[in-house]
């Protein structure tokens, strides 16, 4: 029997080496021709090479995407954007290699787990699927975990970045000179958006285009009144200092009435997990619960 479980022990992590080595060579395969393509494309829009160009590269980043996409359920793959947003510099590609690899170690982990539980039969595979799809998902949880945490903090510093531009302008400093010390002095992630936003503009990309390209990788509702602001007085002029200052105010009001929220319903909440970790519970223990104003 200690043999049996040996050898089993030994295949196990035989497989699981090589789902992981050669996931590794897919994904560095992959990732050399995603690089590959991103380069032809920006290469390409630099030189000017004219609509057909544009159009080639765009058609072959689609192609790149669409190679990664799975259905939902599967926790498989993800978006470019979804990464840059999380501030992650690795490739999709890659990213798929580090959930083979996070799925093969849970694999093992849960096979080793069965082993020493007892579990057989059809409940083994049912074991190991599960722990692929988890450790499959890890990643990504990991990625969104980041993502949530990163916007939630760009939002918090935003405010404070509109006034300071609006300091900069009433100062006589033009709007890529204002951003350019944004750039230079506002911590992360705001200074590290904006540094991204001042390359695309050294890259001949329009002021427009670039801050797009900031609301492409910040979703946020505050990003958008900031860019449409910029680009409406970019088209018909206007007092963009005075319009700033008023977005910055509204954007701190609306900050501080989400926290008078958050505050008020913690009591809601807190009751509403007590509840569900208690699914077992008698009339006395629902009682003590009132009494104490929990439910």
């Amino acid at each position: 029997m200690i043999l049996t479980i040996s050898s089993d022990i030994l295949a196990a992590l035989c497989a699981g080496l090589a789902v992981v080595l050669v996931s590794a060579a897919l994904a560095h395969r992959q990732d050399s021709a995603w690089l590959g393509v991103r380069l032809r494309s920006f290469v390409e829009a630099a030189a000017g090479h004219g609509v057909t160009a544009a159009r080639s590269s765009t058609r072959r980043n689609v192609l790149t995407r669409a190679a990664l996409q799975f259905p939902g359920w599967t926790g498989l793959g993800i978006q470019e954007i979804t990464l840059l947003q999380a501030d992650m510099t690795v490739s999709p590609h890659r990213f798929m290699g580090m959930q083979a690899l996070s799925a093969a170690v849970s694999v093992l982990l849960g096979f080793l787990f069965s082993i020493r539980t007892g579990i057989e039969g059809m409940f083994l595979p049912l074991v190991l699927v599960a722990m692929a799809w988890v450790g499959i998902r890890i990643p990504r949880w990991v990625v969104m975990f980041r993502r949530s945490r990163r916007l939630a903090r760009f939002e918090q510093l935003f405010p404070n970045t509109i006034d300071t531009i609006s300091s900069a302008l009433e100062a006589g400093m033009s709007l890529p000179q204002s951003l350019e010390s944004i750039a230079r002095e506002m911590p992360p992630p705001i200074g590290t958006e904006f540094s991204r936003v001042l390359r695309e503009l050294s890259m001949g990309s329009s002021l427009t285009e670039g801050l797009r390209g900031l609301l492409r990788r910040v979703p946020s509702g505050d990003v958008d009144i900031f860019v449409t602001a910029v680009e409406i007085q970019y088209r018909v002029g206007g007092n963009l200092s005075g319009i700033l200052r008023t977005i910055a105010h509204t954007i701190r009001e609306r900050l501080k009435m989400r926290s008078e929220v958050s505050v008020l319903t913690a009591q809601q909440r807190a009751s509403t997990w007590i509840v569900t970790g208690a699914p077992i519970r008698s009339e006395e223990h629902t009682s003590e619960l009132q009494s104490r104003g929990l439910i």
